[in-house]
């Protein structure tokens, strides 16, 4: 049987208590970036319902009521995602030279021979189409117009004004994980 002395014996306490203080502050360092990076993604997505909250009350002031976007899925998602890039690619030269980047080539199934499948998305697409999912839109009522039924209405709701009055209310179900799906 080997004994080990004292100073080996300490070394080795002093060792592995460094190493557990090590992964411990390691375990919190990554725990508060991803808490903050959480925090910034969801501040700067709600920072983006601005651009849609204008389109919403332009388009209230066109038709006079939310009835197109009850009936039209497409025309709301068409509205969201046009705000969402304006968000994402401001006139400031950032934008991409033309929109191949943000929109699929056009899909006719007669062209591909994989069973009729429209082509994939791109990965910008997929996480416009999740934004867009997570968007929630009421009428003065309170009564949903647009948005995910399944989940219950956001807590933080923005009025939407027309001359003074409320015609509406925008809302977004924040993230509550970095790589959520929906």
């Amino acid at each position: 049987v080997m004994s080990l002395s004292i100073r080996t014996k300490l070394f080795i306490a002093i060792f592995f208590a460094c190493l557990l203080a090590i992964g411990g502050m390691t375990a919190l360092v990554q725990f508060k970036f991803k808490s903050s990076l959480l925090d910034y993604i969801n501040d700067q997505e709600n920072r983006s319902l601005s651009q849609i909250e204008t389109q919403l009350v332009d388009y209230y002031q066109l038709n006079g009521s939310w009835q197109t976007l009850r009936e039209d899925s497409r025309f709301w998602q068409r509205l969201v995602s046009s705000a969402l890039r304006s968000t994402l690619f401001p006139a400031n030269g950032d934008a991409p030279p033309n929109n191949t980047m943000l929109m699929p080539p056009d899909w006719h199934p007669d062209e591909h021979a994989i069973g009729g499948l429209p082509p994939p998305r791109s990965r910008l697409m997929q996480r416009i189409d999740r934004y867009v999912g997570r968007v929630v839109l009421l009428d003065s009522n309170h009564k949903l117009v647009r948005g995910n039924e399944r989940l219950p209405i956001p807590e933080q709701l923005r009025p939407l004004k027309l001359d003074n009055q409320v015609i509406g209310y925008l809302g977004l179900h924040p993230r509550s994980s970095l790589t959520e799906k929906v």
